[in-house]
C-alpha cells in the first residue's frame, strides 16, 4: 500500500558489475525518481507510491587483469605483445616471438593451451570471469644443415663434444642443429666409373640459397 517502505536486494550474474547508482521511477515516466536509501547490509529501501514504479540499475561486463609470465631466461615476457586487462567474454590475442635459441611452442593460460592461428601467427583465449595468468612453453630453436654432394664427393655432418672432441654424426634423417653448435663436415672422395681418382677442390659455406659462400678449410682431423 502507498506509503509503506519497501526493502530489496539486488544480485548480480557472473562476469558482470553494477555501474551506476539504483534508479526507482515511475514506470513511463523515468524523470519521476524517487529517494532510495542504500543500508549498510546492502539492502535498498523506497517508500512506495500509489503507481507502479520501475527499479534499475545498470550493468557493465566485467574486466580481469591479464599478467604475463615467460619461460625462465629461455622467452622473457617481453617477448609477448598482450593486453593488460580483458572485459569479461571477451576474445583476446596476442602474439610471442621466440629467439635464436628457443621458439615458442605454445601459450598457457591457467595452464589452458591457448588457440593457435598459423595464418596470423597468433594466439587467442576467451577471457574469464576472473584474472588470468598467460604463461609462455617454449622450445628449442633448430637449425637444418643442408649437404649438397657433388658427383665425386660425398658430405657428412658432425658435432664434436667439447671435453672429449669426439665427432658424432648428424643423421642423414634429422639434419640439425641447434644455435652456436659447431658443425663438422667431412668431405669423401668417390671413384668414378673409370675408376678416376678424385679429390676435394674447395669447400663452401652458405647460409641461404642466395648467399654468395664462404670458402672454408680443413682442422687437424681432417674436417
Amino acid at each position: 500500500a502507498k506509503g509503506e517502505k519497501v526493502s530489496f536486494r539486488l544480485s548480480l550474474e557472473e562476469g558482470v558489475e553494477f555501474s551506476g547508482d539504483v534508479k526507482v521511477y515511475k514506470e513511463g515516466e523515468e524523470a519521476t525518481v524517487l529517494d532510495v536509501t542504500n543500508a549498510e547490509d546492502g539492502s535498498y529501501s523506497f517508500i512506495r507510491p500509489d503507481y507502479a514504479v520501475v527499479i534499475e540499475r545498470k550493468t557493465v561486463a566485467s574486466v580481469f587483469a591479464i599478467k604475463v609470465e615467460g619461460d625462465g631466461n629461455k622467452i622473457e615476457a617481453s617477448a609477448v605483445t598482450c593486453p593488460e586487462y580483458a572485459v569479461y567474454g571477451s576474445k583476446v590475442t596476442l602474439s610471442a616471438k621466440g629467439n635464436e635459441k628457443y621458439l615458442v611452442d605454445k601459450i598457457l593460460v591457467d595452464g589452458t593451451e591457448a588457440a593457435y592461428d598459423a595464418e596470423t601467427d597468433s594466439y587467442s583465449f576467451t577471457m574469464p570471469t576472473h584474472a588470468v595468468v598467460v604463461k609462455v612453453v617454449s622450445k628449442v630453436h633448430y637449425y637444418p644443415v643442408t649437404l649438397v654432394d657433388s658427383k665425386h664427393i660425398k658430405l657428412s655432418a658432425f658435432t664434436q663434444d667439447a671435453e672429449t672432441k669426439a665427432y658424432t654424426p648428424i643423421p642423414i634423417t634429422n639434419q640439425v642443429i641447434t644455435y652456436n653448435d659447431h658443425v663438422f663436415v667431412k668431405a669423401t672422395a668417390k671413384k668414378g666409373d673409370d675408376g678416376t681418382e678424385y679429390a676435394v677442390d674447395t669447400r663452401t659455406t652458405k647460409r641461404s640459397k642466395s648467399d654468395s659462400g664462404t670458402v672454408r678449410t680443413l682442422n687437424s682431423d681432417g674436417y
